[in-house]
């Protein structure tokens, strides 16, 4: 029996894997939307918290954990967006293309720029390009055409990360540690 005799004699069938594929996806939306409100409430807790250095190391760190996401989650789903959204491996290599340029021109303007700007305008910056990538990159697949709503998304991740990766290395030299007060000691 061919594949499409199979299908036009159990449509019931059809119509059921169907409706699952869509409880599946609403299932994934909720789970991506509790992850969203968790992260904020955390932020909140975390903004009501005394500030000191070792505030703005945990920041720091948070900061590399978030570049990391920013430059790993894509391509862990690239397969997934070939399968899902039908593209090419040319259209893989464009996202990547996009990431990447993305990322080094704003390595550089950033770093040209970097000592006229507030630090902490840049790393509050950074984190919200990556929330709004990692946003757009649940979304816009699906509210335009996938390949443009990627490009978009990568194109942000791009900015949190380029962000991320300039302003966070003179943020954590810029912190005194104990480490540091030991070595002028000596000296």
């Amino acid at each position: 029996m061919s594949y499409i005799q199979s299908t036009t004699k159990f449509p019931k069938e059809k119509s059921i894997l169907v409706s699952k594929k869509r409880e599946i996806r609403r299932e994934d939306f909720t789970k991506r939307t509790f992850c969203v409100i968790i992260c904020i409430a955390m932020l909140y807790k975390e903004s009501t918290m005394k500030l000191s250095y070792r505030s703005t190391i945990l920041a720091c760190y948070n900061g590399y954990i978030t570049q990391a996401i920013c430059i790993n989650l894509a391509p862990l789903l690239y397969l997934t967006f070939q399968r899902e959204f039908f593209l090419t491996v040319t259209q893989v290599g464009l996202l990547i293309a996009v990431n990447f340029a993305t990322q080094i021109l704003v390595d550089v303007l950033a770093s040209h720029y970097a000592n006229r700007l507030n630090l902490r305008v840049m790393a509050v910056l950074a984190h919200i390009f990556a929330a709004g990538g990692l946003i757009e990159l649940a979304l816009f697949p699906k509210l335009m055409p996938p390949l443009f709503g990627l490009l978009l998304a990568e194109a942000t991740l791009g900015i949190g990360g380029g962000f991320t990766e300039v302003i966070i290395s003179p943020l954590m030299e810029a912190c005194p540690t104990e480490e540091k007060s030991s070595l002028q000691r000596k000296w």
